[in-house]
């Protein structure tokens, strides 16, 4: 007869190998069925109750946390959340800065004194802010503005998801001020970020102190720290918030499920920044097959049905965005895309890395807090900070490879590891592997790789929570670890200490090379603060692994384990309160009188800046229409740009338009801008005003003047002048400033003006501008000069003893210099108007051609330049005048009295529409880069009008996507229901 098998005893081997293999799971433990109990009757209580007060007090001594670990993390989120964002989040102050406005003319005294936050937020503050901030203040008006009209000859606002102003977590700028909108925007972004990385990992099984401490590592991380204000961290925050939804499919196919996947993508597209956008599909992609491969192994109907739920998900989140994706596909063909293209090389260099764990190792993002940021490519572009203490729980989910993996659904923590390696090479090494990715796709060779540092982020957060859940799971004091577990182990933790060793010295070797020596000892201080918390952290991790409750006591174990969630909190906020940027309100956008006088000037018009009096798409806010901005470009729009001298687009791909000062008299005066109706050209007051410069003779004497010196001075040449000054004889800057008063033979005063004595050139004039360009040319003039300030002034003297004095004679090149302050504008009074009518047309159909002609000096003002023959005009005039000038339309009546061409100088021949006298019109090419409607002789209404992406093919699709969804899930429910109340 065969004996029952022996009954393993307590701690017998086979015991401790299931322990092994079956580790307690908090996240989804079920208890078993209680047993019923019999009840006994009650016993009434013969006490008297204690008093109210008495019974508060007694459960306020007696309360204890049920779990301090997750109460420190909670609250230690919620510290870095609302403390990192601060007083803009109660209007105090604004999360922007607004600071670098002051480099420019027309806000230099308006904001004087004020200074830059952090460096390199220029896209924000001339681009993203003024066009969000234009966009809610229409849509609270009861507007979408779908089209920006203000600058770069107009371009998509609400029309495409460029600008990510439709995005949910946008929506602050709809409903809130500018100055307050953004603050909230950033906290919406962390409560995405902490948010969704708490659900993905608790469906992963983790118990919530880790969950929450993924998160705000996520939250903490470079990419979402760096690029706040940008869309691009809008994005960023939805991934993990995609990868819940992936994984709520991967545990059941559901409806419900894919419409919730469809929503997550749709809010991503809608994010406009469609390469955060594909690094995060892409990965969710390789996570989706790796977890449904280990969980259904060989059974390929599962298998599929995820596939295809998830893929169903996708295409029904592409189809939700299509009523902007397909007026951004139609618009992104016909723009200016330079400069984009990626090559192996353009990796993020290693010595970034440091950068891990201290985040300032290379410099500090503030101006006032040297040295400045002295590291590889820009701030935003290579900063890589992950925490001190996140990289030690990083390396303790290596470590502790086995107890890892098991604590997470199969697949997992390797998909963690084998992608964070994948996207870790990628980003820092280059190399072959970043050249076989740019062979693939767009998403790689015209997108800077540093860019999926969001996704990279992520996957290291999941495995700092991987490590940190380990650590609170504890080990089994009876389980030995073999020999090969024990050497990987100690293996991580040595590639940690030797990879901080060798980045440090090839850091070092860098900033030698690069010219940087002075701030090596900046640089090993920073890193020193670096591995001291490295040491911490890791003090504490071999607290809470070796120092088990049964050998130490609980209290340590928690200790242990808040002060590793404090240090990564700690670090985090101690970096995001120097790095995020605060802006007085009085600061924010201030109106300044260079904006002040266009605004009463400009009318219909545009006006052009030099570089250095105008800054972007600023403007745009106060309805200034702007020849420059800062947007993707009409190609057509672009090459006449290009047409003018000098370097029009310098800082592509981002797409600026500007010119330099040396080329702002040529570019003053060309035909270009004519037709572009430019009337007011715009220079800061160091461009030496445009004319002929008079300067007198030097007896080689050098007068010093003190503040408030005065002399008076007949000018050498008669007529209208442009500037006065006087000749240093010292170079530098001084506490000083001239204020000069021009006056005619009456003594009537013609013009003022002053400016500050800094950067002065030895022997060059220093001139105020003044507008006397009024003047009769004949007239006699003369300029009282003061000298004003703290300081003496050293001059060039002239034979008659006074100071040398220069001065600038109009030349006649019809401008007209019309204000001289903080800006000097001139009016160009050979502008023609934004609407005008053509009596005639000259047909050019090479582009080059229409360039050429557009740029010389043949055509004629009532000429048009059409790319092919269209109606004949009859040469008749006609009047035009406005009726809207809006946003998304235009309304114009014409008196004509023979046939010809309406004429719009806006870049509108991409999506827009035109209809005269209520009937659809063709909208033909003009002027290379405009538009223009055929008219016959009579009197007509004219209306363009950009549809918008509300109406069109892409507005059904995403209509009948939403409605088939809302369907599908509301009878997914119903049958849900029926099936519930017919079980037994």
């Amino acid at each position: 007869m065969s004996q029952p098998p022996a009954r393993p005893r307590q701690g017998s081997p086979l015991r401790l190998r299931l322990r092994r293999f079956n580790p307690p799971n908090p996240g989804r433990f079920r208890p078993p069925t209680p047993v019923p109990v019999p009840v006994s009757p009650p016993v009434i209580a013969t006490t008297t109750a204690p008093e109210p007060a008495q019974r508060w007090w007694r459960r306020i001594r007696g309360w204890r946390p049920a779990d301090p670990i997750k109460l420190a993390v909670v609250v230690a989120t919620a510290v870095f959340a609302l403390a990192g964002i601060g007083s803009p989040l109660l209007g105090l102050t604004v999360f922007a800065d607004t600071g670098s406005l002051a480099r420019y003319s027309g806000y230099h005294d308006v904001l004087a004194g004020v200074q830059v936050h952090t460096d390199g937020l220029r896209d924000q503050v001339d681009a993203e802010m003024p066009n969000s901030i234009l966009f809610g203040q229409a849509l609270r008006g009861g507007e979408f503005a779908a089209w920006n009209p203000y600058a770069v000859g107009g371009s998509p606002l609400g029309g495409t998801p460029n600008l990510a102003v439709a995005s949910p977590l946008s929506s602050p700028y709809w409903v809130m001020p500018g100055w307050l909108a953004p603050a909230y925007i950033k906290l919406l972004e962390l409560i995405c970020a902490i948010g969704g990385t708490y659900l993905f990992l608790r469906r992963l099984r983790l118990r919530p102190a880790a969950a929450t401490l993924g998160g705000l590592v996520f939250a903490s991380s470079a990419f979402m720290v760096v690029w706040t204000g940008w869309p691009q961290t809008r994005v960023a925050a939805l991934i993990p918030v995609l990868f819940w939804a992936l994984e709520r499919i991967c545990e059941r196919v559901r409806i419900r499920e894919i419409a919730l996947l469809s929503l997550v993508v749709a809010a991503m597209l809608l994010g406009g920044f469609p390469a955060v956008t594909g690094y995060a599909l892409l990965t969710a992609a390789a996570y989706l097959l790796v977890r449904v491969a280990a969980q259904h192994r060989h059974r390929w109907r599962p298998v599929a049905a995820r596939l295809a739920g998830a893929g169903a998900g996708v295409a029904a989140g592409v189809a939700l965005a299509a009523w902007q994706l397909l007026p951004w596909m139609h618009y992104m063909a016909s723009v200016l895309v330079d400069q984009r293209a990626q090559k192996p090389t353009d990796n993020v260099p290693g010595v970034a890395l440091l950068t891990m764990i201290a985040p300032e190792a290379l410099g500090t993002a503030n101006p006032s807090d040297q040295p400045t940021w002295f590291g590889p490519l820009a701030t935003v572009d290579a900063q890589s900070y992950v925490g001190a203490a996140a990289l030690v729980l990083i390396v303790t989910s290596v470590a502790l490879a086995g107890r890892s993996r098991r604590l997470m659904p199969a697949g997992v923590w390797w998909f963690a590891v084998g992608a964070a390696a994948f996207w870790g090479a990628a980003i820092y090494y280059g190399g072959r592997l970043l050249l076989d990715l740019q062979g693939l796709s767009y998403l790689f060779s015209d997108n800077p790789i540093g860019r999926a540092r969001s996704v990279l982020g992520f996957l290291l957060a999941i495995l700092a929570a991987v490590g940190f859940e380990a650590l609170l799971a504890g080990r089994t004091i009876a389980l030995r670890w073999p020999t090969a577990r024990r050497l990987g182990g100690i293996a991580a933790w040595a590639g940690l200490f030797g990879a901080a060793v060798g980045f440090y010295g090839a850091t070092r070797a860098y900033l030698r090379v690069h010219g940087h020596g002075d701030r090596l000892t900046f640089l090993s201080g920073q890193f020193a603060i670096g591995v001291g918390l490295v040491v911490v952290a890791g003090a504490c991790v071999a607290w809470l692994w070796f120092g088990h409750p049964r050998l130490r006591a609980p209290w340590a174990r928690t200790t242990a384990a808040v002060v590793l969630i404090v240090l990564v909190a700690g670090q985090a906020l101690w970096w995001v309160r120097d790095y995020y940027p605060r802006t007085d309100r009085t600061d924010f956008y201030p109106t300044n009188p260079t904006q002040a006088y266009l605004a009463d000037h400009l009318g219909h018009q545009r006006f052009y800046g030099v570089d250095g009096s105008v800054y972007g798409s600023v403007d745009t806010m106060v309805g200034l229409r702007g020849f420059n901005g800062h947007s993707f470009i009409d190609q057509g729009y672009a090459e006449l740009a290009q047409a003018l001298p000098g370097d029009q687009f310098p800082n592509a791909p981002t797409t600026t338009i500007t010119s330099q000062a040396t080329d702002a008299a040529t570019t003053a005066v060309s035909p270009v801008l004519d037709r572009a109706a430019v009337s007011y050209f715009v220079t800061p007051p160091d461009v030496v005003p445009f004319g002929t410069v008079h300067t007198e003779d030097t007896d080689g004497s050098i007068l010093t003047l003190s503040p408030g010196y005065t002399y008076t001075v007949t000018m050498p040449v008669a007529g209208p002048i442009r500037a006065v000054g006087l000749v240093p004889a010292m170079s530098g800057g001084r506490a000083a400033s001239v204020a000069v008063t021009v006056f005619d033979p009456a003594g009537k005063v013609v013009a003022t003006g002053a400016r500050s004595l800094d950067e002065l050139d030895s022997g060059h004039p220093w001139l105020v501008p003044v507008a006397a360009d009024d003047v009769a040319p004949t007239t006699q003039l003369s300029a009282r000069i003061t000298i004003t300030g703290d300081s003496t002034v050293d001059v060039s003297g002239a034979a008659s003893g006074l100071p040398l004095l220069s001065m600038v004679a109009s030349p006649g090149d019809n401008l007209r210099l019309v204000y001289a302050a903080e800006s000097v504008i001139y009016q160009r009074l050979d502008a023609m108007d934004r609407a005008r009518w053509a009596s005639s047309a000259v047909v050019e159909t090479s582009s080059t051609g229409q360039v050429s002609l557009l740029a010389g000096d043949t055509l004629q003002a009532d000429q048009v330049v059409l790319d092919a023959p269209g109606p004949g005009a009859d040469g008749q005039p006609a009047t035009v005048s406005w009726v809207t000038d809006g946003l998304d339309e235009m309304v114009l009546g014409v008196t004509a009295a023979g046939s010809g061409y309406l004429v719009l100088a806006d870049a509108i021949q991409t999506g827009w529409r035109v209809t005269v006298d209520g009937l659809a019109a063709p909208l033909l090419a003009a002027d290379h880069a405009f538009a223009a409607v055929a008219l016959g002789p009579g009197t007509h209404t004219v209306r363009f009008f950009y549809p918008g992406p509300l109406t069109g093919t892409g507005a059904w699709i995403s209509g009948l996507t939403a409605i088939g969804l809302l369907v599908a899930v509301g009878a997914e429910a119903a049958i849900g229901r029926r099936r519930a109340r017919i079980r037994p």
